[in-house]
């Protein structure tokens, strides 16, 4: 099993499981259709931003080094 060693990579992952059981729940509970398209939607903005971030500052990274 690979081991994460950069931290931002760490945050990133964490925080996209918990928005991944958050689409879970809402799934889960919402009776609503048209809420529920609502909330996976918003769920699944954060989650690009989230790995947007994470990309950004991968790319960081990477201009430092030179």
């Amino acid at each position: 099993m690979p081991v994460v060693h950069a931290r931002e990579t760490a945050i990133a992952i964490a925080a996209l499981v918990v928005i991944l059981f958050v689409a879970l729940f809402f799934t889960v509970t919402t009776v609503n259709l048209s809420l529920l398209a609502m909330q996976l939607v918003s769920c699944a903005t954060i989650g690009l931003a989230v790995a947007s971030a994470w990309v950004l500052t991968k790319f960081a990274q990477l201009s430092d080094l030179a």
